[in-house]
């Protein structure tokens, strides 16, 4: 037997050891499973093996690159040996994971994720529970473990042959390799999305195994453990009610039957929009007349400085939180509230764009995780305009994915609610011929950013005066918001606020008859109580925000990476989690004992959102 076929036969080993797993998460936890049909169920176990390959070869490539090495020096039997049971020894710790897995899942029925960043101050825990409650199941696994040894051992002794081109071979197993942990031959590797890709909780989580999660919540969630303050006086800090589920809202609204256009716009901060910042750059006047004849709130903030914080805030109404994995990346294992879900469940037809490529910020994956029916993407939308270089903008063309959604729009059969993340305005910024060059064209100045904007201002005028034709446009609520903030050349000098200060318009003439100023503190987190306000649907739904036309408390939670801060009608703070850094105060002096309310109100946010989402008590 070659070294290969003993490769082949380990890593056959390992994906059983993961089917294995699954098949005891579904028979454990088989009421949670119940609502999945057969051909669901069937689908989960063999989209399953796709994750399963990943996380085993992630951590298993590298005694398999070792094991196969071509050369004499490589061929002894000790060497294979030392690597097969290296090999061994780390499957066995992924098997212990994935039947610790199968315990949590029962607790917060989701896989383990950032969790495994905070054992080092659980190990008497987890002792504890091994040799209590869960003594039976250790015993279980023991034997499995000396099982799968004899196994391993059996594989390892098998005598070994020589390969007819030794080389050949390693060369096309470290191809396999690299494929198998990418999952995928696109520019971008899958993740924990792709698993809820089709929008059903239940069928992503039989898919997904507790290595695979813990793994790629650990990539992309900071390693903070938030124990700030406990989680009953995290609650009466913010005034939320007791019980399992204190985030929990409902308007008991009456459906209205409106609906809804949201235009996520790439980097439009204040500074650059004249009806805000009023800094007389002239090249956002379409949207300036929109914001004059429609409701703007002029202290509105992004909830990070991310274009998927964004997305993440105003969708699901969940902040960026340090140690929980943004959606994408993890999030979405949680019970969390999703816009497009709960649209769809009111028959609301649900249409999801954005300007840049299909798997761009794996956008696409979470349309439909939060229950967007329709997506499309750059592929989707037909050429409209002769630019000097169409394949020069890596974030496309806002134009025609405005024009597209007005297209597919007009088809539509039943209320909407749709969403649309622009990106021409995102660097590299593309060359746009002398229409919208009103500066010297340039991929990463200024200059650039300024000619992408006047474009994309221009491209939302064409597509609102498509829109006024339309018999659907008079029962339609548009709402245009930014990502982010453009920061990359400075914030004005508003100093810490302008990093996140972003435009918001309401525009609906049919609906609003007066235009409107509006000083409410907001956020995107905001956005999807807000929406919801504006449909009138009653349903229960979770959100660290408020509808914009019932808040009361003058606040909006920002993040900066490891910073976190809340910004309010009178001043601001920022926080380390461990230390107050920088506060401010907007006029004159602040009241004494000000800024220990922001810190106490800050923290106790971040506290409850991390507990609840840990403990999978956010949305029911």
């Amino acid at each position: 037997m070659s070294r290969m076929q003993k490769t082949g036969l380990f890593i056959g080993a390992a994906l059983a050891v993961f089917s294995l797993s699954r098949l005891g998460l579904f028979l454990v936890h088989r009421p949670y499973f119940a609502e999945l049909s057969a051909a669901q169920t069937l689908f989960g176990f063999a989209a399953g093996v796709r994750f399963d390959l990943s996380i085993s070869l992630t951590f298993l490539s590298l005694p398999f690159v070792m094991m196969n090495l071509p050369g004499a020096f490589f061929r002894g039997g000790r060497w294979t040996t030392a690597w097969g049971w290296t090999a061994y020894a780390i499957l066995l710790a992924g098997a212990l994971l994935l039947a610790g897995d199968t315990a949590f899942f029962g607790e917060v029925h989701r896989h383990t994720a950032t969790e495994l960043l905070m054992l080092g101050n659980d190990v008497h825990y987890l002792f504890d529970m091994a040799f209590g409650v869960y003594l039976p199941q250790l015993v279980l696994f023991i034997f499995f473990a000396a099982a799968l040894g004899a196994l391993w051992k059996k594989i390892i002794r098998q005598p070994e042959t020589l390969p007819k081109s030794a080389a050949l071979n390693f060369l096309l197993l470290v191809i396999f390799l690299f494929l198998g942990i990418r999952g995928s031959v696109t520019d971008k590797p899958f993740g924990t999305i792709d698993a809820f890709s089709r929008g059903n909780t239940a069928m992503g989580n039989l898919m997904l195994n507790g290595a695979f999660t813990a793994y790629h919540s650990a990539l992309h969630a900071d390693s903070a453990n938030l124990r700030l303050m406990p989680l009953k006086v995290a609650a009466a800090a913010l005034n939320m009610p007791e019980g399992d589920y204190p985030m929990q809202k409902n308007y008991a609204a009456t459906s209205t039957g409106y609906n809804i256009v949201f235009i996520l716009m790439e980097s439009w901060g204040v500074k650059y929009v004249d009806s805000f910042g009023h800094n007389g750059y002239g090249v956002t006047p379409n949207f300036d007349r929109l914001a004059a004849r429609g409701l703007k709130f002029a202290n509105f903030y992004a909830a990070g400085q991310r274009s998927i914080t964004g997305i993440q805030a105003t969708i699901t109404g969940v902040a960026p939180v340090n140690g929980i994995p943004a959606l994408g990346f993890g999030l979405e294992v949680s019970n969390i509230s999703k816009l497009g879900a709960i649209a769809g469940r009111h028959g609301y037809e649900t249409i999801f764009l954005q300007a840049s490529r299909r798997r761009s910020f794996m956008v696409n994956a979470i349309a439909g995780a939060t229950g967007f029916a329709d997506y499309y993407g750059m592929e989707d939308y037909p050429r409209l305009l002769n630019y000097p270089d169409y394949s020069a903008s890596v974030f496309g063309w806002d134009y025609e994915t405005l024009l597209f959604l007005k297209a597919r729009i007009d088809k539509a059969k039943r209320p909407f609610i749709a969403y649309l993340f622009t990106g021409t305005t995102h660097t590299p910024y593309p060359p746009l011929g002398k229409q919208w060059e009103i500066k010297p064209a340039d991929t990463s100045s200024e200059d650039g950013f300024l000619n992408t904007l006047y474009y994309s201002d221009w491209s939302i005028g064409e597509f609102m005066k498509a829109a006024e034709k339309e018999p659907w446009f008079a029962k339609t609520i548009f709402i245009f918001t930014a990502d982010h903030a453009q920061v990359h050349y400075g914030n004005g000098s508003g100093g810490y606020r302008e990093k996140f200060h972003t435009p918001l318009v309401i525009y609906a003439p049919g609906i609003f008859k007066e235009p409107k100023a509006v000083d409410t503190v907001g956020s995107q987190l905001d956005m999807l109580p807000t929406i919801i306000d504006l449909l009138g649907f009653d349903d229960s739904f979770s959100a660290m925000g408020d509808s914009l036309f019932r808040k009361t408390r003058q606040r909006a939670f920002c993040s900066e990476g490891e910073v976190v801060g809340i910004i309010t009608d009178k001043g601001y703070l920022t926080h380390s989690l461990s230390d107050r850094l920088e506060t401010g105060y907007f006029e004159g002096a602040a009241p004494q004992g000000y800024f220990d309310g922001l810190e106490k109100e800050l923290l106790a946010e971040n506290q409850i959102t991390f507990s609840l989402l840990r403990s999978n008590r956010w949305a029911k």
